[in-house]
Parts: C-alpha cells; structure tokens; sequence
C-alpha cells in the first residue's frame, strides 16, 4: 500500500471518528435539552403545586379563626345564659324581699293607724329623731330597691341619678307612698353609679349607695342623716358636730377601687 492511499484512509478513519463524536455530541445535548425541558415542567409544576399548598394554608387558618370565633361566641353566649339565670335569680330574690318589706311596711302603718300617740311614740325614729324619720327611711329604702332592680335590668350598672330608677320604685306602693317618694327625689343623691363588679370585696351591707344631701338637726340635738347600702337596707345616722365625711368616705365606694 502506498503511502499516499495510508493517508487516505487515516483521514477517512480520522473523519469517521470525528463524525461519530458529533453524532454523538449532538445526540447527547439533544437529550440535555428534553431533560432540561422536563425539569423545567417539572419546577413550573412545583410552583403551582407550592402555590396551591399556599392557598390551602391560608384557607385553612381562616377556618380555624372563623371556627376560634365561633367557639368564643358560644362561650360567650353560655356565659350569658349563666349571667342571665343569676339575674333571674337576683331578681326573684328581690320581689321577694321587697314584698316582704312592703307587708311589714303595710302591717306596720296599719297598726300605727290605729295606736295612740303614747303608742306610736314607741317608733324608735320617729321618738329619737322626730315624726316621719320613719317614713322618710322608708322611702329611701324604696328608692334603694329601684336602685337594685335598675342595676339589675341594666348589665349590673347602678343609675346615675334617681331619675333614671323611678320606674322600678315598687309596683305595690300607693299612689300616695309614690307622691311622697317623688316629692323627696332631689332630697337624695345617688353616691354611686359604676358597675356591681365595682363592689367586689366590699361587704354590702356597709357600703353606702345612696344618700341624703344635707344633714338635719333631730330633736335630741344631733345631726341626722339618712343612707342606703348596697344591700338595699336604709338606716339613719347621726353625728353630734354635723360632720359626716370622715365616716362616709370609707363606705362610699369610688368606680374600679374596692
């Protein structure tokens, strides 16, 4: 073989292994690319799919705060349901103790109608501090009893002024018991209008609601006053040099300080 035909067929080898390589080059990055392609389908795929999850998640946690609501809600309502038995109840008690009051008030009246004035001088206010101390206490006790139901019907808050509670005055008393409550309206104030949760820890039968404005001299030389507790009793109080407020300012309470 010459040498000239040797070269020949060298190159040609050469050319046929070079042309292999690029048929192969090129088969090998055709392959790249589809898998290229797929991977990026693929990551397009994961996107949406992350994007989906995304959604759910969101979707997800506004059910579970709208669910959060509705259980607070239902809390809520319950606790009312409670709230609202214990004010039936507070209630009930109260007619109660107020048409027991009013009995005693009516027997009494009724039997003091028909003393004599020896007889009626055994009223225990009225001979110490003068006639109608007695009834004046008993209208401030009405008066403390409309305090009572109004707080009751108004979220355990008390009225800000007897105005506001002359409606829940006692549907028993007389037309005439009525006017004379009415008439002596502005001879009282209310001393406190918060809220019954206001009163926790203070025992109601020494924390003063409701007051009367000015002092007055009885006839045994002393300076009277006339008060309404928490619990609804009235009762009279005297003070010898007419001063009222060292003894009245820890028993009236102020709003949020027990």
């Amino acid at each position: 073989m010459s040498m000239r035909t040797l070269k020949v067929v060298v190159a040609g080898v050469t050319l046929g292994a070079i042309a292999l390589a690029f048929i192969r080059l090129q088969q090998r990055n055709d392959a790249l690319a589809q898998e290229a392609v797929a991977l990026r389908e693929q990551a397009n795929l994961a996107r949406l799919l992350n994007q989906q999850l995304l959604e759910m998640g969101h979707r997800v946690q506004e059910s579970n705060m709208r669910l959060e609501t509705a259980k607070a809600e239902v809390a809520e309502l319950r606790g009312q349901t409670v709230r609202m038995r214990q004010l039936e109840e507070e209630i009930a008690k109260l007619k109660a103790d107020r048409d027991r009051l009013v009995s005693e008030h009516a027997k009494s009246a009724k039997q003091t109608s028909g003393q004599s004035q020896k007889e009626a001088e055994l009223n225990y206010n009225d001979r110490v501090h003068g006639p109608g101390t007695s009834d004046r206490a008993f209208r401030a006790r009405d008066w403390g009893y409309a305090q009572m139901l109004y707080m009751l019907k108004h979220d355990g808050r008390y009225p800000s002024n007897l105005s506001e509670a002359a409606e829940f005055l006692p549907k028993e008393m007389s037309q005439e018991a009525r006017t004379q409550a009415m008439a002596e309206l502005n001879r009282f104030e209310v001393v406190f209008d918060g809220a019954r949760t206001d009163l926790a820890g203070r025992p109601p039968e020494s924390t003063i609601v409701l007051r009367e404005k000015e002092p007055w001299l009885s006839q045994n030389g002393k300076w009277v006053k006339i008060y309404v507790n928490a619990d609804g009793t009235s009762y009279v109080h005297t003070a010898n040099d007419g001063g009222f407020e060292r003894w009245e300012s820890v028993r009236i309470p102020k709003r949020g300080q027990p």
